[in-house]
């Protein structure tokens, strides 16, 4: 199982939760074997979902359900939500993003498809920030840092700002238990 400790609960914005795992080098380590696994089956690539001229997996969850960094992922992420907002929760939907040089996210949310969204940054970037949007209309900037994990409600809009850099993500989806 994954270490995940809280970093920091951003002020005024309780709906944004940041933390960092504790084995992000192993987690990284981990997630770039699967990236690559992935990656290279050209039949896992779609662009539906807002990515503009990077690659985006599809739903990852089911075919890789044997790897032992989506198993502790999801088990983790699991754990660490349901302990944190007092829920049941279980993943629906899991993608890896590369940010392909000058690529982006446009401007979403994930309302109607999942209940608790979440990033995990596996690499550090000094450019490709995500913007997130509160319903006040301000907007909080995140910069990309390898084990860094934003976790967040699926009606909140946020971007992913062009890259440079190849910034790499995985995106994960929970719905909550009923």
């Amino acid at each position: 199982m994954l270490n995940i400790s809280t970093v920091h609960i951003i002020k005024n914005y309780p709906e944004l939760q940041l933390f960092q795992l504790d084995d992000s080098d192993r987690v990284i380590y981990k997630c770039s074997d699967l990236y690559h696994t992935i990656k290279d089956k050209k039949n896992d690539t779609h662009t539906t979902f807002k990515t503009k001229d990077g690659f985006q997996s599809g739903n990852i969850l089911h075919d890789y359900s044997d790897n032992d960094i989506m198993l502790s992922i999801v088990d983790s992420m699991e754990q660490k939500l349901n302990a944190q907002y007092n829920i049941e929760c279980n993943h629906v939907c899991l993608h890896m993003l590369d940010y392909a040089s000058m690529s982006e996210v446009l401007w979403h949310n994930h309302k109607g498809t999942e209940d608790m969204s979440y990033i995990l940054y596996l690499n550090d970037t000094l450019d490709g920030h995500t913007l997130f949007q509160f319903t006040n209309k301000e907007c909080i900037n995140i910069v990309p840092k390898k084990g860094l994990l934003a976790v967040f409600p699926s009606h909140l809009q946020h971007c992913g700002e062009r890259s440079v850099q190849a910034k790499r993500i995985l995106v994960g989806a929970l719905r909550y238990k009923v």
